[in-house]
Formats: C-alpha cells, structure tokens, sequence
C-alpha cells in the first residue's frame, strides 16, 4: 500500500493498517480519528505550523503516523515513566519547530 504524501492525506484505513489492526473494532476506529484529530493539534502546537504548511512536509507524514499510532498503543489511563518521545518523531517535529527557531 502507498501511503499519503501529505498529513492531510492520511486516512483512517491506512492508519488501522499502520497500527496492525486487522479486524477493527467500533471503538478502534473511534480511536484513530480521534488520535487523527489530536495528533494533527499537537504537530501544529509544537510546531506553530499551520495545516497548510504541514502539508508541504512529506517527512511530517511518518511522525504523524507514529504519533498516533503511539497514540493507538498508549491509551490507557496509567501513565508510565518509562515512556519517552521517539526519537525519530521528535527530530522530524524539531526541524519545523517554529518555536526554537525565533
């Protein structure tokens, strides 16, 4: 499967494979497009991209994918302290960070 090439793009269906859900359930799906619309909030807060800007940064796609994917993985209501940010996630978001670059 070819995945979107731009944040907008994304679909839940390629989200439910990305996760490795195969036979999604209600709240499965609920889940996703509710991690769709938070994930999609924090790339722009952490960012200060606007969604068009964001659309112009393949690279934004897969830490967008990871993070609710992340997101999909870590839904329960205890925290751990062991959890960290990827990595990978977080120098992708660093490059258009818009904050540290002022």
């Amino acid at each position: 499967m070819a995945y979107a090439t731009r944040v907008s793009e994304v679909t839940a269906a390629e989200l439910l494979e990305f996760c490795r859900i195969d036979d999604p359930s209600t709240d499965d799906n609920d889940h996703i497009q509710r991690a769709m619309a938070l994930c999609r909030a924090f790339i722009r807060s952490y960012t200060g991209l606007t969604d068009e800007e964001i659309d112009e940064h393949e690279d934004l796609v897969w830490a967008y994918m990871v993070l609710v994917r992340d997101n999909y993985d870590n839904r329960s209501l205890q925290e751990n302290a062991a959890v960290k940010t990827n990595r990978t996630v977080g120098i992708i978001l660093d490059q258009y960070n818009d904050h540290l670059l002022r």
